[in-house]
């Protein structure tokens, strides 16, 4: 079994399922909202699937986090400009420093002064109660039932939390008990601006904190999971591997040295866990020996037609067969070991032999393996063998 390409396969599945939220049902839906609008994604109990990339993610550049984000998109100018200007501090880091000052605020006015960007946000003393439906959260708080919160008090005290500390609305404790929904229309009314979905979701991922909450979180997800998340992610990432932005995404890929060694890098790393390495030799031992897969196997290999397509693969590059011949008639027994290999009577020490001669081909020739295959494939689409 090819453990690496089969780890990597998972790899690439997963990291593109961070870029979309599954349903129950196993559809897409998207989770970034226009700033100006105070609707908010609701997201299934799954989302924290989405965010599992076996160690692959890796931190963006600082201009194309600014890219993706948008610049328009900062909270403030400043925020943008010393996080292109430092480009060893994280995002999160920079956000904090910059609303420490928030906290510290005693009044709306005082807040304003030191950030301009919240220079339209409305006193909440200012509103027009009686104008307010009935069930308000602004008549509560005008009656004192919602404790620690005042009229003169609220504007600031929302600031502080979603800017100041970074606080998600969707947990309701981080919002005296307030919930999200209302929260955001309480954003709505007081003119408060919505953080752009993109710039928290960079925010929070580069907050050592979160990301190890979160990491537990999906810990606990899989520990009780009963399949049916498993089933959705295995779904989800088999749709998306036949797409053709899947394919492109991995030729681009595959062409960069970096990406390779860094590929190579996190499959040994995820495969030297004593769990991964049971679970692939469960997996070569159990599914890829079961009469089914051992079948369809043969059946491929013993096609004429594939056999066929995988010769001429080679012989439409004379220079490899060329070089693989001379290899071969320095040691007679090449040609019967590979003979008795397609019959499938070889024995250790003919596999053994193959191996070495394999290996020199493979030095006098890089990548004559890929090559031919590449060369296969081409023949196996023209013949309408496979798909493309």
């Amino acid at each position: 079994m090819n453990v690496n390409a089969l780890s990597y396969s998972s790899f690439f599945a997963c990291n593109k399922l961070q870029q979309h939220n599954i349903t129950a049902d196993n559809k897409l839906i998207t989770s970034r909202t226009n700033e100006n609008q105070y609707n908010f994604a609701s997201y299934p109990d799954c989302y924290y699937l989405n965010q599992l990339s076996f160690g692959r993610s890796k931190q963006l550049p600082h201009s194309e986090i600014i890219e993706k984000i948008g610049r328009e998109n900062f909270p403030s100018q400043r925020i943008a400009d010393r996080f292109e200007a430092e480009k060893e501090r994280p995002l999160y880091e920079i956000h904090m420093e910059y609303y420490k000052d928030l906290l510290d605020c005693k009044t709306l006015e005082e807040a304003k002064e030191k950030y301009p960007e919240f220079e339209q946000v409305k006193d909440a003393k200012e509103l027009n109660i009686d104008e307010l439906e009935k069930g308000s959260v602004f008549r509560r708080i005008e009656k004192g039932k919602i404790e620690n919160l005042s009229l003169e008090n609220v504007s600031l005290e929302l600031l502080k939390r979603q800017y100041g500390e970074l606080k998600s609305p969707r947990n309701s404790e981080n919002y005296f008990n307030i919930k999200q929904l209302t929260v955001y229309n309480m954003f709505k009314t007081l003119n408060i601006p919505k953080p752009d979905t993109e710039y928290i979701r960079n925010c929070n991922f580069s907050n050592p904190e979160y990301k190890q909450k979160q990491s537990e979180i999906t810990q606990e997800m899989w520990d009780n999971d009963d399949g049916t998340r498993r089933e959705i992610a295995r779904n989800s990432a088999s749709t998306y591997l036949q797409t053709t932005e899947s394919r492109n995404a991995l030729k681009e890929s595959m062409a960069r040295p970096e990406s390779k060694a860094k590929r190579a890098e996190n499959t040994r790393n995820f495969m030297s866990k004593p769990e991964q390495k049971e679970r692939a030799r469960l997996h070569a031992s159990t599914v890829l020996q079961t009469p089914e897969v051992i079948a369809k196997r043969n059946l491929k290999l013993q096609s004429d037609e594939y056999r066929q397509a995988a010769s001429e693969g080679y012989t439409r590059h004379p220079e490899i067969t060329e070089t693989m011949s001379k290899i071969a008639q320095k040691n007679p027994l090449i040609g019967s070991c590979i003979h008795h290999l397609k019959e499938g009577t070889a024995n250790d020490y003919e596999k053994a032999v193959l191996a070495g001669y394999y290996l020199e081909c493979a030095t006098a020739i890089p990548g004559f393996q890929k090559i031919a295959g590449q060369e296969k494939h081409k023949i196996l689409v023209e013949r309408g063998l496979i798909k493309e």
